[in-house]
This record gives structure tokens, C-alpha cells and sequence, in this order.
């Protein structure tokens, strides 16, 4: 199928949507008639109305009319762009021994980036609500332009060698200079690889080891949560690490996810936007959010070394901060709240984490990739220890939500609980966790109300549990003395944090760790690592 008929389909696709009138019940009919008028013949200017209602409010409090003009104002302005794609190609003079399909791909490539753009902007910034369904079959007719189709090649003929995952199935095939060159980096001498780089981070020291038990059954598992619970009615069932758990995922068993190549061929060649996180933590006053490409994401940050000072972020130059709302900060810790700009920034010394999104939704074909684990259809009992911390929310109680956690080694989440059950399966890489039982909440130090974002943080502790693992879990020569004031100075403001007990471990490619509804918990990367957290009440 040649380009020309390609572009021709989803410009048939966009008339067809966006000439139709609203439905009755449409939300967008909530919004001033001379508005909507604008759409089809000034869309930029529709679409800077719904952004700026976008910001005006928390974005639990933004009317749905004004994502339903955010959207269809990005659908009337890709609508544009393919008609002018169209014309262009049709411009193009073919010798008749030609077919048009071998001229098409210049063009093609050019416009289709920003497309994309327009389109996932309004999935990620809005949920592009009625129209998310369009938007995907648009993107799987974009999917079989000429340049895209050139590009999987790359990976459906490829299998990456490794002889250290479990003895699977590995197999190589030669690409041609052409192929390769598809995936070189937009960094200069940096190739896109086959498989993330070896991991860069030791295992610390483990002295309280969560358990380990070997791939339950729902039955097992619901019986093991029950029988904790009765040892310990306050405390509830307990935490623990599930092995060989995902090993009929084809994400692991067949090695797709170990394969960044894979992932840009899942992204119409990585130009899929992704919102990602930069600094070391949310509760940093230097943390930001930006939408950039896969492409950028991977190239910038899961292929390069981490930053020489990995532990402490490097503070941004004024003008290569996002411009945020002031809902965008954690408790609000969603794709929503990232900022309405995609970046084409260079390299720079920051971590950058894609956390806590819901990538398959986005991106469904991954959604194949993985299984709902059964433990997610299971009822754990609930804990005597009644706490703000341990209630379960009304939003969404009786669904399974999903995120997935892609990025680099010293990616971190600091300590902080949330008021579901979750199971964190371990695709890629490793991870250190360590966890704090609901009883322990006042030892946790909830930082509580930030006035500065208007935020609830009442779920996330004032400590910084690497500053503790400095002075206490690791022990340096010549150190002692200066180990010593700091542990005194921490004491002075948590006086009663190290006294509070834990479990911790290292969660392995393959694994998956059940964090029962309201145990206090942080997770650090120790080497590129992609995971997927499924949460249920």
C-alpha cells in the first residue's frame, strides 16, 4: 500500500469524525457556540481556550468539555496537516514505470512526526476522551507507511544473543548497513543497541529479607495472605517476593522488553510522546515533567552513563525548565499533569524516569505483551491498624489499574504509601525495595499538606531513606565521625524512624513483589529496568 492511499485513509477517517455533528450528550456542547465555530477554521486558536482551562484548576476539577475541545481541536490541526501531505504527493511528478509508493517516504517522513505529535498530545494531556479509540486506528494506519514498515524490519528479523537469561531461545540475523542506519541515535556516534546497558549499580547490603516464595497459585496466594493475617490482625498480610511469576509473558519469556528496538517499533519508530519525570525525586524542589519522543527518552536517558553525581540531580537552567501548573506535583502523580510541550533537548546530566503511566493503554499492542497476574483477583484481608494510609479510595475501587516504570539505573521512588494492593512485576533489570508496615505511619514522618502546590502529601514520608542508607547500611573507612553528626542531625528531626522495622530485597528480572494496601515502601532502580505495577482493592 503506497503512502498517497495511506495519508487518503486517515484524512477519509478525520472528515468522517470530525464532520459529523455532536452527539446530544456530547460534554463539548457545554462550551461557548463561538468556540466550537472556531474549529474548522482556526483550531490553533480553540485549542489555546481549552489549554488554558486546562491550567486554571486542578485537573480533577477541569470541565470535560474543555478536554473534548482540547482534542478535537489537535484532531481539526492534524486534519490540516495530512490534507497538505496529500496534495503534496499527488504534486509529485512519477515516471509511469514507477510506482508512487517509492517517492512517498521523503514526505512521509517529515510530516509524520508531527502528526503524532498533535494527536498524542491530546492522549496524554486529556485522555482524548471520545476520540481515543480514532486516534489509535489512525496511528495503526501510520504504522504502514513505507518508513515505518522499513523500520520493524529492523526488529522483526532480530533477536538479541544473551546467554544468561534462563538458557532461552536466542537467535541473530545480520542486518543490512540500510536497516541499521534506521536506528542510529540522534546523538552523535550512539547506535541504538539491541539491549539496555549492564547493570551499573551494586546490590546493597540485605538485613531484613522480605520472603521468597516460588510462583503461587491464586488459591496459594489468597491462603497466605489470610494466614499472615490471623498471625497478626494488626498487621495484616505481609509483603513478599513471588518467583518465576511472568515467565508465559512473551514481555520476558521471549526477551521482547530486554530490546529497546522492540519498544520503537511498538512507537511508530519511538515518535510516540511519553510525559517523564526529571530529578532524582518528585519531592525535590528541582523535579519537573516534560513530554518528549521514545526516541529521545531512550537515547537521552536509558542509553547514556548515569550523571557523575548520581545521587544528588543537577539543577536546570532557567531556560530548560517546563512550564507547569500548579497541580502538577505528586499526589496528582498521572500523565495529566505533564506539561503541553514536547522537547528536543540535548543531552543533559538529569535522570529522566517514564513512572507510574499507563503505557499499554496508550500504546495497546504492548498490552499483549503482558498478563494480569491472577493474585489481582484476590481479596486480601484488611489490617485492625486503622490509619488514613490503609483506606482504600473511591476512585475506581473495582478495576485494575496499571502502570508501567521505565527507566535508567538510580530512577527512584521515595518512601511513600498508596491505598491499594499491588503486584510489581520486575520485566527488566533489578530493583532494591524496602518496606514499612501501616503500624509504622507516624514513624514515617508524612509530610501532610504542601501549601506551596495545594497538594495532599500526606502519603509520602519527610524522609530521605537515602541519607539513612548513607550513615547507617553503609559503613566506610575514616567516615565515623562524620557518619555520627550526621546520624545525630537526622535524629534531631526523626527521632523515631530508625526504630521503626522493615523488610527490604532485591527484585529480579521475572519476579513480582506484592505490596499489601498501605505498607510504606521505596523502590531504586539498580540497573535499567522496566516494570509494571497492577493495582487492586
Amino acid at each position: 500500500m503506497g503512502d498517497l492511499k495511506i495519508f487518503s485513509e486517515v484524512k477519509d477517517i478525520l472528515e468522517r469524525i470530525l464532520k459529523a455533528p455532536f452527539a446530544e450528550n456530547d460534554s463539548i456542547r457545554e462550551c461557548d457556540p463561538s468556540l466550537l465555530s472556531l474549529l474548522h477554521v482556526s483550531p490553533e486558536v480553540a485549542k489555546e481556550h481549552a489549554y488554558e482551562q486546562l491550567y486554571a484548576v486542578p485537573y480533577k476539577d477541569v470541565a470535560e468539555c474543555w478536554r473534548r475541545l482540547y482534542t478535537e481541536s489537535s484532531m481539526w490541526i492534524s486534519l490540516d496537516m495530512v490534507e497538505e501531505v496529500v496534495e503534496r504527493i499527488k504534486s509529485i511528478k512519477f515516471p509511469k514505470s514507477e510506482g508512487r509508493s517509492s517517492g512517498d517516504t521523503g514526505l512521509a517522513e517529515q510530516e509524520l512526526a508531527k502528526i503524532i505529535e498533535e494527536l498524542d498530545r491530546a492522549v496524554i494531556m486529556v485522555g482524548a476522551p471520545r476520540r481515543r479509540d480514532t486516534i489509535e486506528e489512525i496511528f495503526g494506519k501510520l504504522g504502514h507507511l513505507q518508513l515505518c514498515r522499513d523500520e520493524n524490519s529492523v526488529v522483526l528479523d532480530y533477536h538479541f544473543e544473551n546467554e544468561n537469561l534462563d538458557k532461552r531461545e536466542t537467535r541473530r540475523r545480520k542486518l543490512s548497513p540500510k536497516l541499521e542506519a534506521i536506528y542510529t541515535s540522534p546523538i552523535k556516534g550512539l547506535e541504538i543497541p539491541h539491549r539496555y546497558p549492564s547493570k551499573l549499580v551494586p546490590d546493597p547490603p540485605i538485613k531484613f529479607p522480605l520472603r521468597r516464595t516460588h510462583n503461587f497459585s491464586l488459591e496459594e496466594f489468597q491462603n497466605q495472605v489470610e494466614l499472615d493475617h490471623k498471625k497478626d490482625r494488626r498487621k495484616g498480610p505481609l509483603p513478599f517476593i513471588i518467583t518465576h511469576a511472568i515467565n508465559d509473558w512473551p514481555a520476558f519469556h521471549d526477551n521482547l522488553w530486554c530490546n529497546p528496538r522492540y519498544l520503537l517499533s511498538k512507537t511508530l519508530g519511538g515518535r510516540r510522546l511519553v510525559p517523564i519525570e526529571i530529578g532524582r525525586s518528585y519531592t525535590d524542589s528541582n523535579w519537573s515533567q516534560k513530554i518528549i519522543t521514545m526516541k529521545e527518552f531512550i537515547t537521552t536517558y536509558m542509553l547514556q552513563p548515569p550523571p557523575t553525581d548520581s545521587i544528588a540531580s543537577v539543577p536546570k537552567k532557567k531556560e530548560e525548565e517546563e512550564q507547569h501548573s500548579h497541580d502538577n506535583k505528586p499526589g496528582k502523580y498521572t500523565q495529566k499533569n505533564t506539561s503541553d510541550m514536547v522537547t528536543h533537548s540535548k543531552p543533559k546530566p538529569q535522570t529522566g524516569y517514564l513512572a507510574q503511566h499507563d503505557l499499554l493503554r496508550q500504546v495497546p499492542s504492548l498490552a499483549a505483551d503482558v498478563r494480569i497476574p491472577d493474585y489481582c483477583y484476590s481479596t486480601p484481608p484488611t489490617p485492625e491498624t486503622h490509619t488514613a494510609n490503609t483506606e482504600s479510595s473511591d476512585e475506581a475501587s473495582d478495576m485494575i489499574m496499571i502502570n508501567t516504570w521505565l527507566g535508567p539505573a538510580y530512577t527512584k521512588t521515595p518512601l511513600h504509601t498508596d491505598p491499594h494492593h499491588n503486584i510489581l512485576a520486575q520485566v527488566v533489570g533489578k530493583k532494591y525495595v524496602r518496606l514499612y508496615a501501616p503500624g509504622e505511619s507516624a514513624r514515617m514522618y508524612p509530610r501532610g499538606w504542601d501549601a506551596e502546590w495545594g497538594v495532599d502529601m500526606g502519603n509520602t514520608s519527610s524522609v530521605d531513606l537515602e541519607e539513612v542508607m548513607g550513615f547507617v547500611d553503609c559503613e566506610s573507612e575514616g567516615e565515623g565521625q562524620r557518619d555520627e553528626c550526621r546520624r545525630k542531625d537526622f535524629l534531631e528531626r526523626f527521632p523515631n524512624f530508625l526504630d521503626a522495622e522493615y523488610v527490604e530485597g532485591v527484585l529480579g528480572e521475572g519476579e513480582c513483589l506484592f505490596i499489601p494496601r498501605g505498607w510504606w515502601h521505596y523502590v531504586r532502580s539498580l540497573s535499567p529496568s522496566f516494570s509494571v505495577s497492577f493495582w487492586w482493592d
